[in-house]
């Protein structure tokens, strides 16, 4: 599967001066994840907490252990974070009920 979206996130890791093989790491995890969600260009958006939820229960039952599970959804909830930012998407599916823009006080 080729995505935008992560090549974006691959040449921004890049620019932060991330070690090679750091930046291999996350692109396989980011990859997984994406090859799970069988999401493409565009439809990132369309991920949901459920979705996440159901990612996790399949990394358990392939028998990931719980520190490497714990990993990948780090590394997920940064590429969510990059994607946040770069305006993809509106909200972190890893996060529910967490909008794009700050709470602010009513006042």
């Amino acid at each position: 599967m080729s995505c935008s979206e992560l090549s974006d996130y691959v040449f921004y890791l890049r620019d932060r001066g991330l070690a090679r093989r750091t930046i291999k790491e996350y692109r396989k995890i980011v990859q997984y994840l994406l090859e799970y969600l069988e999401v493409g260009d565009g439809s990132l958006s369309q991920v949901t907490t459920a979705q996440i939820q159901e990612y996790i229960a399949y990394l358990q039952e392939k028998g990931l252990v719980r520190n490497t599970i714990a990993g990948h959804l780090q590394v997920s909830s940064r590429f969510f974070a990059f994607l946040l930012e770069k305006g993809s998407i509106e909200k972190d599916p890893q996060t529910p009920n967490t909008p794009n823009t700050p709470n602010t006080p009513n006042t």
